[in-house]
């Protein structure tokens, strides 16, 4: 058995207990979790069929993962239980705005501090493997083509700013989205024809053509409801207002975000008063500040590390197989690997035992298929095969292909992708490939490869995936914000745009199928590893949401135990 199949059963060992911090339970607010959460069989004009899929449904079974979510436990209650009012996270990434509708403000990070501030018009819940939509900002909603969808919003909803929230908000918010072109609020909002405010509390979204994965865009922190007076008032600090739990009461570009309790919140209460997220770009650095005791949790640390936190009983350790695949971007507009002999030399040249094992270590899983979906995407084609690591093929796919000795760039962030393309680029050498790494902070290297006009060559990076397969358009797309192949085929596009207006299952699978396999025959993308991530923190923190599908770590209830 290779080595990445040894791990993953470990792992997932690991995983079944404790891949989750603790976190509070509770939809919070007065109105029921309702049986509309999301279209069903009893509404008029929905069907079963209609529903949006699971994450497990289609395309067979994915690498081998937990059935189940683990299960959310409320915080520990008690009049000698106390709290810290504070909590300091150190991160491997830089904030260079606060800006949802901001090309620079599209990413993981980002996105974690969008959750923070907006609120969305529903939340994806995860029950037993199983996904679900509950209401937020939308009490209920109903549909009965899946073109047309009417919500009903809460009354009680106050901004930041003591603006109250009604539908014209969600109309301000969905015009302000299809202005912001490059950014992921648009590529999400783009469904959406119009928005229109029928009452002050009923809002009627009219798609561009029945589409059963709106939720799982709706749901996503970058379609989050903004108050646009505080933001044509003020352009950069407008975006701290939102209907969230937290504001943002301070923020240095490329240093830290500090978040403040909203007191006045709609919803479940924090515990937590302040968060800070502060950006400590040397690795070491953030073991050093954990251990000091200057902060009480800390985000990608070396993985030699964690047997020293794991055998401490004053810290934690949690452990998670993230859903998305990173691997190698190839820019499709490049003369070079725009050319498809060379994309395949590339993939022949490739060794993902040996980039995993240096990038990674024990944290990372090979994939044992060719497919460029997310581990637990929706329809993963689990029959498409992975190219071999074959050196002798990938000479004589560089010998038929434009290549004519010229040195490339291979362009990438953070420190286990560093480490990963340089690995790469002595592969690379190996069959007479010449190249360099330039290595970029992340709000740099999104910039640089933003899919409106990527200036990367050769990039080593991970596809920011979900549950949802309509995120693929977000990704492969043109014009998309995270396109950074620049991929720019038809055919996909047009499947990708088919797809969720198909109300059946099977056939809705199949046409995924499809896409997944043009891709995979394209070549934009070349899977590398599944990265295994682990967070470290003092003992008593919790409330961080890991899900085994969703993209982005939820902070919102974030709490640290300091006595009882």
């Amino acid at each position: 058995m290779k080595r990445s199949k040894r791990i993953l059963a470990l792992i997932l060992g690991i995983i079944m207990c404790t891949a989750m911090l603790t976190a509070c339970g509770g939809t919070g607010g007065n109105e029921p979790a309702a049986s509309s959460a999301q279209p069903s069989a009893s509404q008029p004009g929905a069907s079963a069929s209609a529903a949006p899929p699971s994450a497990s449904s289609g395309g067979g079974s994915s690498p081998a993962q937990p059935s189940t979510a683990p299960s959310f436990e409320p915080a520990p209650t008690g009049e000698d239980v106390k709290f810290a009012e504070h909590i300091e996270m150190l991160t491997n990434f830089n904030f260079s705005v606060h800006n949802l509708h901001s090309p620079a403000g599209t990413g993981e990070p980002q996105n974690m501090a969008n959750r923070m501030v907006f609120d969305a018009l529903v939340e994806l819940e995860e029950t037993d493997g199983k996904l679900s939509f509950t209401p937020k900002l939308a009490k209920r909603w109903e549909t009965e083509d899946w073109k047309t969808i009417r919500l009903y919003l809460r009354d009680d909803v106050y901004f930041h700013n003591g603006d109250k929230f009604t539908a014209q908000d969600v109309v301000n918010t969905v015009r302000m989205a299809s202005e912001a072109p490059g950014s992921a609020s648009f590529d999400n909002w783009r469904y959406v024809a119009e928005a229109i405010a029928e009452e002050d509390y009923v809002v009627r979204l009219e798609l561009n053509a029945p589409n059963v994965n709106i939720f799982l865009h709706l749901y996503m922190p970058m379609c989050g409801i903004v108050n646009a007076r505080a933001i044509e008032a003020d352009p950069e600090k407008g975006y701290y207002i939102g209907t969230g739990p937290y504001t943002v009461s301070d923020f240095s570009t490329n240093d830290y975000i500090t978040f403040l309790r909203n007191d006045d919140y709609w919803d479940e209460m924090p515990i937590t008063k302040t968060q800070t997220w502060r950006y400590v770009p040397e690795i070491s650095s953030r073991t050093i500040r954990l251990q000091n005791g200057e902060a009480d949790i800390s985000m990608s640390l070396p993985e030699g590390d964690f047997p020293m936190f794991r055998a401490d009983p004053n810290f934690t350790t949690i452990p998670v197989i993230r859903n998305n695949s990173t691997g190698i971007l190839l820019n499709m507009n490049d003369p070079i690997t725009g050319d498809k002999n060379f994309r395949l030399a590339v993939a022949y040249a490739v060794d993902r035992e040996e980039i995993t094992m240096i990038a990674l270590g024990d944290m990372g899983i090979v994939p044992t298929d060719g497919s460029a979906w997310g581990r637990t995407t929706a329809f993963r084609n689990t029959s498409i095969p992975l190219i071999p690591h074959d050196p002798d093929k990938a000479k004589e796919y560089l010998a038929a292909s434009v290549y004519n000795g010229e040195e490339l760039e291979i362009t990438t962030a953070g420190i286990e992708h560093v480490r990963a393309s340089e690995v790469l680029q002595e592969q690379l050498a190996r069959i007479g490939v010449k190249s360099r790494v330039n290595v970029m902070d992340q709000t740099s290297f999104i910039a640089h490869t933003n899919g409106q006009d990527s200036k990367g060559q050769i990039m080593f990076w991970e596809n920011v995936l979900g549950p949802n397969p309509g995120s693929f358009r977000n990704i492969y797309a043109p014009g998309a914000a995270m396109n950074r192949a620049m991929y720019n085929n038809p055919e996909f596009t047009a499947m990708l745009d088919q797809a969720p207006t198909i109300l059946d299952e099977a056939e809705r699978s199949a046409v995924y199928m499809q896409a997944q396999e043009t891709i995979a025959e394209d070549l934009p993308f070349i899977p590398v590893f599944f990265r295994i991530i682990e967070f470290a923190a003092k003992a008593g923190l919790g409330g961080m949401k890991i899900s085994l599908t969703h993209t982005f770590y939820d902070c919102r209830m974030m709490f640290l135990v300091i006595d009882g």
